[in-house]
């Protein structure tokens, strides 16, 4: 690996989005982070394992893995992004911390990485919750979803702030969202829990644009659009390799001078808040 790989962080990378940037960025000869809240085996990663086969790059626990349980590392023993096992939750702002000191340290990060920094978090990780209609929401439907979809990316992004800011490139802070967010589209209502912790999410990352764009670390929003995942369902739009393609394009194309704290679609328009 070259001592001037980019670096990656992406959490919820166990399945659907997380898993497909996870391959995407590994490809393009990212040095990958991939945390995983999930506990057992997954068919996802066996398949990534496959496909990789022996052209993997392997350190340590063979991944670079930040997870709940290094228990867990078999399953992704293949693929080629590499950090030692550490146990991440983006739940739990105790595991969040404990990573970031970790990862801060230098541990998880291949000898032949000079300087231990992060040029790309994707906050990834994502949970619908209940679509219970008005009059049947409880303050635990909601607040589930909020730690999540709104805190957990707040919580994992000031923790790798000394490490965003050690990038020499610039560093781009990415949060998947969902037009669900918008207020000003909304002509559907209901989805209570999920529509409000991604607008939640829209505003953190607005305020973050601000705080440190200064810093020249930008952050954004990107909708992938509807996508084949558990989440979205076989008859979505888009599958996951497709939309990963269209997201990562727009990662790429993004600039701090014109995107900074936007709100866009897959295809890079933006969307109203």
């Amino acid at each position: 690996m070259s001592t001037d790989a980019r670096i990656v962080l992406v959490t919820g990378s166990s399945r659907g989005l997380g898993l497909q940037f996870c391959r995407h960025y590994v490809a393009a000869g990212w040095f990958v982070i991939a945390t995983l809240r999930k506990l057992g085996s997954s068919p996802a990663l066996d398949e990534l394992k496959r496909e990789v086969g022996d052209k993997m790059f392997i350190i340590e626990e063979r991944v670079h893995a930040v997870m709940r349980s290094p228990s867990f590392a078999p399953d992704l023993a293949q693929c080629r992004c590499s950090v030692s096992a550490r146990r991440m939750d983006t739940s739990n702002e105790v595991s969040i911390g404990t990573c970031a000191e970790r990862l801060i340290s230098g541990i998880g990060f291949p000898a032949e990485i000079g300087e231990k920094r992060i040029d790309l978090v994707i906050n990834s990780a994502g949970f619908y919750g209940t679509k219970a209609p008005i009059g049947e929401i409880t303050a635990a439907d909601m607040m589930d979803v909020f730690q999540t979809n709104s805190l957990g990316p707040l919580l994992v992004t000031q923790a790798l702030l000394p490490l965003l800011r050690k990038s020499s490139v610039g560093a781009k802070i990415v949060m998947v969202t969902s037009e669900l967010a918008s207020i000003g589209t909304n002509r559907s209502g209901g989805r209570y829990p999920y529509r409000t912790s991604k607008a939640a999410l829209n505003a953190v990352t607005k305020s973050m644009a601000v705080d440190l764009g200064k810093e020249n670390i930008m952050a954004f929003g990107v909708h992938p659009g509807w996508v084949q995942t558990d989440m979205g369902g076989p008859k979505a739009d888009f599958t996951v390799e497709a939309a990963i393609e269209n997201v990562a394009s727009v990662i790429q194309h993004a600039s701090i001078g014109e995107q900074n704290g936007a709100f866009l679609s897959h295809d890079g328009t933006p969307i109203p808040y």
